[in-house]
């Protein structure tokens, strides 16, 4: 993890492949952690090479093509040029066990993956923006640190 900005980080997460179906073996949950004085820059930038990559604003890596993969590539270099730092943990979704773990709530199962790929990159007393991709629930979300 780089060095810490004054201001802290805001940390975009997202999850991908988390429906559990056999053709989905592992689920992927992820964090960007950006300089939160860089948010601004960040999403002017991003904004400005999707719309002149002609991509969606969400991208999605199951619609790669060949005719869109200098898109694609400009997008991964656009991250790899950038002093950001990302984590990512992968759950094999066979061995998930929820009636053994968190009570059978497999909410709170799922939330608890979130908080295991965040809390070792959490630290104190550093402000931190998380921004957590929707997810239907039953109405609650609980986030203890």
């Amino acid at each position: 993890m780089p060095t810490v900005p004054s201001q802290g980080y805001t940390v975009y997460c997202d999850e991908s492949r988390h429906d559990n179906s056999p053709r989905n073996p592992y689920m992927a949950i992820g964090g960007l952690w950006v300089p939160t004085d860089q948010k601004a820059t960040l999403n002017n930038d991003l904004r400005f090479l999707l719309k002149t990559m002609n991509l969606g604003a969400e991208v999605k890596w199951s619609k790669t093509s060949t005719q869109k993969l200098t898109a694609y590539r400009s997008l991964v270099d656009f991250f790899f040029s950038r002093d950001f730092s990302f984590r990512v943990i992968i759950v094999e979704q066979g061995k998930l066990r929820y009636d053994e773990f968190k009570d059978g709530d497999d909410e709170l199962g799922f939330y608890t993956f979130y908080y295991e790929m965040l809390i070792k990159w959490l630290h104190q007393p550093t402000a931190y923006n998380l921004l957590l991709d929707f997810k239907k629930t039953g109405g609650r979300i609980i986030i203890r640190c």
